[in-house]
């Protein structure tokens, strides 16, 4: 699948080196990189927002900030689509803005625009994890407990109570995640 991305003349266009949008971004596992560089071997991160931007089309659809997949040593792959959310309050990340954001990256990067590559069954997709990494509450320096007590009844529970998306064959769910002393942002990893 890697290959197939790296030689697709319009996919190689939204390759990058990080997942990083807003001020945010996501952490690799040193164990992904050759070099200090992604190693193309293992990982690979497509900006599909910069696909769907109005550049290259009119009224663009919204869209998700990357799309990071890892190859598994038994040639499986795990797929981590993201949205990084740098914002003050909750407007910005209300679930039906989100959510349509995802629900692009299904219906139409995957399923229509390259279902050459992504819709095929020679590929084993072994998970799908879908993030939204936001921090709308200045939660960095706060405890387990002060943090529950803080996102209690706010847009970010909303998210528990979703319908699961089906992406790639999988059903999975949005899982917000807002950095907090015990648990900082979430890491990219092998499998």
């Amino acid at each position: 699948m890697i290959d197939s991305i790296l030689q697709h003349p319009t996919l190689i266009n939204h390759i990058r080196e990080t997942c990083e949008d807003n001020g945010l971004s996501v952490e690799i596992d040193d164990k992904l990189l050759l070099d200090d560089c992604l190693d193309p071997e293992q990982i690979i991160i497509l900006k599909p927002d910069s696909f769907y931007s109005s550049r290259n089309m009119l009224n663009p659809p919204p869209s998700v900030d990357c799309i990071v997949i890892v190859k598994c040593r038994d040639g499986s792959y795990k797929f981590f689509i993201i949205e990084l959310r740098n914002c003050t309050g909750t407007d910005l990340i209300k679930t039906r803005i989100i959510e349509a954001k995802f629900k692009t990256i299904t219906h139409d990067f995957f399923d229509v625009r390259f279902s050459e590559i992504f819709s095929q069954e020679k590929y084993k997709i072994k998970s799908v994890s879908t993030w939204l990494i936001a921090n709308p509450f200045n939660t960095d320096n706060l405890c387990e407990e002060d943090y529950k007590r803080k996102i209690k009844g706010s847009v970010i529970e909303q998210y528990l109570y979703l319908k699961p998306l089906r992406i790639l064959g999988k059903l999975v769910m949005i899982t917000p995640f807002l950095p907090r002393l015990e648990k900082p942002y979430p890491k990219i990893t092998p499998c």
